[in-house]
C-alpha cells in the first residue's frame, strides 16, 4: 500500500512539473504580422484594371495586434515588401514618400526601425521588440504598396 502512494506521488509530481512543457502554460509572448497576402485576388500585376487584386495581395495581416511592453512582434514577409516601424504619434498621414528612392518610400522621420530590403539573399522577414507603451505604425515601405493599397497597421503597446 505505502509503495503504491509513494508511486502515485511521484507520478503526480511529474505531471505537474511537466505542465510548462507540454504547451498548458498559456499563449507565447508576443504576435506575428504577416506582410502580403499572395493567395488572394486575382494575380494581376500593378496597374490592374481590377484594383481588388492589389488592394487584397498587398495587406498587413492583422491589421492591428496588441501586446504587452517587452514583448516581440514577429514580421512574416511573403513577396516583394519591406517592414518599416515608426514612434508613437507618426500616422499614415505623416509618411512622406522619397522620389529619388523609388520604389522604396524611405521616410525617416520617426523611424524606428527599417528591416531588410526584399533584395535576395537578404531575407526581409523581421522581428522587434517594442519595449515602451504606445501605438506604433507599421507600414510597407515600397511606395506603391503604402499610398495606394495602404499597407499599413498598427502595433498597440500596453
Amino acid at each position: 500500500m505505502r509503495k503504491n502512494v509513494i508511486v502515485l506521488t511521484a507520478v503526480a509530481l511529474v505531471f505537474i512539473f511537466a505542465l510548462p512543457s507540454v504547451g498548458l502554460a498559456g499563449p507565447p509572448d508576443g504576435a506575428t504580422m504577416v506582410f502580403g497576402r499572395p493567395d488572394l485576388g486575382s494575380g494581376c500585376n500593378f496597374p490592374c484594371e481590377d484594383d481588388a487584386s492589389f488592394h487584397a495581395v498587398d495587406k498587413i495581416q492583422p491589421g492591428a495586434v496588441t501586446i504587452s511592453a517587452g514583448e516581440t512582434v514577429t514580421f512574416d514577409v511573403v513577396g516583394f515588401h519591406q517592414v518599416a516601424i515608426y514612434e508613437p504619434g507618426i500616422a499614415p498621414k505623416d509618411i512622406e514618400p522619397n522620389d529619388t528612392t523609388f520604389p522604396f518610400l524611405n521616410d525617416p522621420n520617426g523611424r524606428i526601425f527599417l528591416g531588410n530590403p526584399p533584395i535576395p539573399p537578404l531575407d526581409p522577414d523581421a522581428s522587434f521588440t517594442f519595449t515602451e507603451p504606445g501605438k506604433y505604425l507599421v507600414i510597407c515601405n515600397i511606395t506603391p504598396h503604402f499610398e495606394e493599397a495602404q499597407m499599413w497597421g498598427w502595433v498597440i503597446v500596453r
